[in-house]
């Protein structure tokens, strides 16, 4: 009897534990406090945005580490969804990584919050509660795989810089008093654009060239002044006899009439007369109208000529005009200019002797993390950084120096994690920066680093988790004791020593969400292990 219930407690924990469960959204009994009721079965917490929160003292909703549980939870996704080889993570969630961000970076102006409601993780300049590197790089990973370079350049362009390179926004300026100093980076958002407006004007005007189109076609009269004749005839017939003795002789003879003959001259001379007045007629009205056509012609010719006059002047004017307009542009320009360079180098100025004599006091953006942004940007981190995509500003140390301070930490996470089998809290970090040196850009120093904290990292009490539950069920009170005391029995390890980790440190009775750990299981043996 003792071992069925000992299995079925095993079976529980493990259910909350080692394996993994369907994210569910809010729980709808959440009271107005934040206080949410402890679930019976462990799923992934979630607030009433759908953020992932751990639960607090009393089940109070604890969003300390939301920005880097999503950043991690995405990161993870994408990982097992395009990789060969692993199964893409199938549990739903309400909210899309687009739509995390917009909740992370409220006000698009690449500052982030490790929560933006809950206090007081909700201001994220906070020295102890704000927007820690910690909190920041599995974010910018994320953002790196899922294509979110407007959103990593707007983090890089947002976060303080002084003399010793960039910083995390946890924290504030300070003097060399110790005491609260200018913000320098107000200087560098300080605006050096004109608002004077250069417009080139254009002068418009209409110069086309106009046309007489006057009609001056020549005219002509056409009347018929065809000469008539009057043909009509004057002779006739007489009939002739001989006297006696030859009256028997007659003949027939044809004569003009004299008075037809007349007749007919004096029709024939009216119509000669009639004929010369309309040929004269004729002639005066085409001489006429020949005057006409020429002096048209003249008149248009004159016209045009006018127009052609005024077309020259205005166009004329016109690149007189636009002469002058060019000028006004240029001058105004250039005044712009010569203002901005004023201005612009009395910001540089302002901002070195702010920098000479401030440091803020946010986490530090040192070399390993340089190189992380890089990665995230597509960039190889050992190119020159005056050939790459100049991330950052200032040359703060990336490249080599940065794949060389990544090895040094998995060193000292080794020899941290050897004093103590529970400090596991900067693994999940480390694993992040490590899984984007394997994904984007590998160097012989970063595999070199890989393979040295997956052979030489020490078990943690979470690699002996299975052991646990066949011995004590679910019970969690004296967990890290008993575990030791069964190690030093003789307990085997049930995982490798970075899964082990990572479970210990997202194990259940802390409030957090062991799905997180189980999301990673796979992509750590694939990719460190």
């Amino acid at each position: 009897m003792r071992q069925i219930v000992q299995r079925a407690a095993l079976v529980l924990l493990l259910a909350s534990v080692c394996a993994p469960l369907v994210a569910q959204p809010p729980d709808a009994s959440q009271s107005a406090e934040g206080i949410a009721p402890q679930p019976a079965v462990q799923e992934i917490f979630y607030d009433s945005d759908g953020l992932i929160v751990h639960h607090g003292h009393k089940g109070k909703l604890d969003g300390g580490d939301t920005a880097q549980r999503e950043g991690w939870y995405w990161l993870g996704v994408w990982i097992r969804q395009t990789t060969p080889g692993l199964q893409p993570w199938s549990r739903p969630r309400s909210l899309t990584f687009e739509q995390v961000l917009d909740l992370l970076e409220p006000h698009h102006d690449g500052v982030f919050y490790r929560h933006p409601k809950l206090p007081p993780w909700n201001n994220p300049h906070g020295k102890h509660h704000g927007f820690s590197r910690d909190q920041m790089e599995p974010l910018v990973a994320a953002m790196g795989v899922w294509g979110k370079k407007a959103e990593i350049r707007r983090l890089w362009d947002a976060l303080p810089e002084d003399l010793l390179g960039k910083h995390a926004f946890n924290g504030n300026w300070r003097n060399p008093l110790g005491l609260d100093g200018q913000d320098c980076s107000a200087i560098k958002k300080r605006s050096c654009d004109s608002t004077a407006v250069c417009s080139l004007k254009t002068d418009e005007r209409d110069c086309s060239l106009k046309v007489d189109r006057s009609d001056c076609s020549l005219k002509k009269d056409n009347s018929n002044c065809r000469l008539r004749r009057d043909r009509r005839s004057c002779r006739y017939k007489i009939k002739i006899c001989l006297p006696w003795p030859h009256n028997n002789q007659c003949h027939t003879r044809r004569i003009n009439r004299p008075d037809c003959e007349i007749a007919k001259l004096k029709a024939n001379a009216a119509y000669k007369i009639e004929h010369d007045e309309c040929e004269v007629k004729k002639l005066k009205q085409n001489v006429n109208r020949k005057r006409e056509h020429d002096e048209c012609e003249i008149a248009k010719g004159g016209k045009d000529l006018a127009y052609k006059a005024d077309h020259d002047r205005c166009e004329a004017g016109k690149v007189g005009q636009n002469l002058l307009y060019k000028g006004e542009h240029d001058a105004c320009e250039a005044e712009k200019t010569a203002r901005k360079l004023a201005c612009e180098g009395q910001k540089a100025l302002d901002q070195a002797v702010c920098m000479a004599t401030n440091v803020h006091s946010g986490d530090l953006i040192g070399p390993m993390t340089v190189n992380l942004f890089r990665r995230a940007m597509g960039e190889d981190p050992t190119t020159d950084l005056s050939q790459a995509l100049r991330l950052p500003p200032v040359d703060t140390g990336s490249g080599l120096l940065g794949e060389t301070e990544l090895a040094a930490n998995v060193r000292l996470r080794v020899a941290a994690a050897r004093k103590d089998k529970s400090d596991t809290g900067d693994d999940l970090n480390l694993i992040v920066k490590m899984l984007m040196s394997e994904l984007r850009f590998p160097t012989p120093i970063s595999q070199r680093a890989v393979k040295a904290y997956s052979a030489d990292r020490p078990y943690s009490y979470g690699s002996y988790f299975v052991k646990y539950e066949e011995v004590y069920g679910t019970e969690r009170e004296h967990l890290k004791d008993r575990i030791a005391a069964g190690i030093r029995s003789g307990w085997q390890t049930d995982c490798s020593a970075p899964v082990g980790a990572v479970r210990w440190y997202h194990r259940p009775d802390t409030g957090a969400n062991p799905q997180l750990a189980e999301l990673y299981v796979d992509i750590i043996d694939k990719f460190i292990n």
